[in-house]
């Protein structure tokens, strides 16, 4: 024990240093296992007082309290610790509060996506042990508070940083502009200028740039281009600058006045035109007889829908009869009449944005929605990535579908998103520029890289010459490119980490590994 004198900071005789030391023993295995004692300022200058006037008595009982004081405030520190803990994790198990949890944080999830810069690093941590969570047995560490507590704080910790980002991440969102207003928007200020030609050399350019603007503004600089175009409208009526120009205006009547200059021509116009109009019916009618067929409404809901089905056509620049026809191809799926005509608006929206056909919008759509298990709100996130990439990148929008209609289901099944399928299919386009046949290439090697040699055979592709154990291919390809195909003994990695770690890669082999590679992945070699 270290001397006494030094400790006080004052003399004391002999006597009373032996007298103390005997006071001091019956405490000493006490101090020992003490971690950390707190005694407050205030009562060692008490200490050292008493000690200065050789009061032992009154010395060894203030050192007493002092040493019960802080092992008690420890101990009942730690224990209340533990049993919150465990009696938070038994009322938990009894309410079945785990599950709750959880779901609750997959609902956040769903609804904010992954692709918002909140989701940081950080928050990938948290949610991995978070996950770790799942399926946890909580009885196996109540009957160990050490245990239990450590548990219930880093699920808690976790639970806490999850929750936060996704909130975060959720209050961001809600500053963009979703894809559909966005479209509606512009289009809605072209047509203004175009039926108003005579404000087009005053406010063209200036409409222009709100345009340009608006398709990748956020929800604040969306509202202010807003007001800005309604801010030019009311000068252009102000300077009585709306309508069509001059020249427009002449150009137009010439245009009439042409078809007017022969009554032959009147005439016959005006039948195409009856023609046209019986046609249209007969379409319309067919279009409804087949939604009728897998659609189970009344009366009053079908003409609710028509009338709505109108309106939307004309918004859309579409026909009456390509939005019933597209209805009745979701509806076909099991989507109800509701749910069925609003994915027909956003199929008519793609059908505008890649220059194709209703029907073959329809089916991109159908194809990327039940591969991906894309919810129908959600499915104008299709539309939007589609144009986006098309606008960026060596590809159209309805190249991106072509290429999906042909592989989302295989990419899907090879554990590959919807994200990950679209940057393969522009990648592989820029190079051979034919999206079709990038579609069932990605499709053939997604299957061939996981031996899927009877759906290979379903699809009508060639099976010779495949090797059919996962674990020779495993071996051959990790031989030849050092590339693991799996995760696991039991789990593939997805087509793109796949091919991406095949990429880096692949400058370092030589002509031989590099043919031997493509053999096995396309699994058909001479």
């Amino acid at each position: 024990m270290p001397d006494l004198k030094i400790l006080a900071g004052v003399e004391l005789e002999s006597n009373a240093i032996n007298t103390l030391r005997s006071q001091l023993s019956g405490i000493k295995d006490v101090v020992l296992k003490v971690d950390k004692i707190e005694i407050s300022s205030a009562a060692l200058n008490n200490l050292k007082t008493q000690l200065s006037s050789a009061n032992l008595s009154g010395l060894g009982q203030t050192m007493g309290q002092q040493l019960g004081n802080g092992i008690s405030q420890g101990a009942r520190s730690g224990i209340s610790n533990t049993e919150k803990a465990i009696s938070n994790i038994n009322r938990m198990l009894s309410t079945n509060g785990f599950s709750p949890a959880f779901a609750g944080v997959d609902a956040q999830l769903k609804k904010v996506g992954e692709s918002s810069k909140y989701l940081d690093q950080n928050f990938q941590n948290a949610l991995n042990t978070l996950n770790g969570f799942r399926g946890f047995d909580w009885t196996s560490v109540t009957g160990n508070p050490e245990r239990a507590t450590a548990a219930w704080g880093t699920f808690n910790t976790s639970l806490a940083t999850v929750r936060n980002s996704l909130t975060a991440a959720a209050r961001e969102q809600s500053t963009l502009v979703n894809g559909l207003e966005r479209i509606r928007t512009i289009s809605s200020m072209e047509a203004w200028l175009s039926k108003n030609s005579a404000a087009s050399a005053r406010f063209g350019d200036q409409i222009r740039n709100i345009i340009t603007q608006l398709k990748t503004a956020d929800r604040t600089q969306f509202n202010n281009l807003k007001n800005q175009f309604a801010i030019v409208k009311d000068q252009a009526e102000a300077l009585n600058m709306t309508g069509r120009s001059f020249s427009s205006e002449m150009k137009n009547m010439f245009a009439k006045f042409s078809s007017w200059f022969s009554v032959a021509t009147v005439v016959m116009q005006s039948i195409r035109g009856i023609k046209q109009m019986i046609s249209d019916v007969h379409a319309i009618d067919t279009a409804l007889t087949d939604l009728y067929k897998v659609t189970d409404n009344t009366s009053a809901q079908y003409a609710q829908f028509f009338k709505e089905a109108s309106a939307n056509a004309k918004e859309y620049g579409s026909t009456i009869k390509d939005m019933i026809s597209s209805t009745a191809d979701f509806a076909r799926l099991g989507y109800s009449l509701q749910e069925a005509a609003s994915l027909a608006g956003i199929a008519n929206i793609y059908k505008n944005v890649g220059d194709i056909s209703v029907e073959d919008g329809t089916k991109s759509i159908i194809s990327t929605m039940k591969a991906f298990k894309i919810e129908t709100e959600d499915a104008i996130d299709i539309v939007d990535k589609f144009n986006e990439v098309g606008n960026n990148f060596a590809i159209s929008s309805a190249g991106i579908g072509d290429g999906l209609q042909r592989s989302a289901s295989s990419l899907a099944a090879a554990g590959n998103d919807i994200n990950q399928a679209i940057g393969m299919i522009t990648a592989a386009n820029t190079v051979v520029q034919d999206p079709e046949s990038v579609g069932t290439a990605l499709k053939t090697i997604s299957m061939r890289i996981r031996g899927a040699a009877t759906e290979l055979e379903e699809a009508g592709l060639d099976t010779e010459g495949m090797v059919t154990s996962v674990s020779k291919l495993r071996e051959e390809i990790l031989a030849l490119s050092g590339v693991d195909i799996l995760i696991d003994a039991d789990t593939f990695k997805s087509t793109y980490d796949i091919l991406d770690e095949l990429s880096v890669k692949w400058k370092d082999l030589t002509d031989i590994q590099r043919a031997n590679n493509r053999c096995l992945y396309v699994q058909k070699c001479a």
